[in-house]
């Protein structure tokens, strides 16, 4: 059994980025059947529970310096969800309001991380939506 818990290498993350991290831990967390453990806390390390301890940091791709894993960790849990699927194409939007408006318009079939107003990005909604590949949102 193992821990998935998020990292924050930057503490300067917006209410957004933050959710979006959350929820891909808990994907991770729930494709490897290990627990999601919320933040991290270094008394993890000490406990027993410390022996498969996994992290989501707020940088997760810190090459190109994007964030893919929730789009990433998406597809993968459509290939466990459906062994027919050979491919998919797996995108994450961020769609922002005007004034105090939330855009309230997402795909049905969309994964929402976020929705609500940001204080440092105004209102948004951020979303990922997995489909097979060659079909149309």
């Amino acid at each position: 059994m193992g821990i998935v818990v998020t990292y924050a290498v930057d503490e300067g993350l917006t209410r957004h980025e933050v959710a979006g991290r959350v929820a891909v831990a808990r994907s991770l967390a729930a494709l490897k059947g290990f627990e999601f453990g919320g933040g991290y806390e270094p008394s993890l390390q000490r406990s027993e529970r410390s022996s498969r301890l996994y992290f989501v940091p707020s940088e997760s791709d810190v090459l190109s310096g994007r964030d893919a894993s929730g789009p990433e960790v998406a597809a993968l849990e459509a290939f466990r969800a459906d062994a027919g699927l050979r491919a998919v194409r797996a995108c994450s939007t961020e769609a922002y309001g005007a004034g105090a408006a939330v855009p309230a318009v997402v795909p049905r079939s969309a994964r929402v991380q976020f929705r609500g107003v940001d204080p440092q990005a105004g209102p948004l909604v951020k979303y990922t939506v997995v489909e097979p590949h060659g079909t149309a949102h």
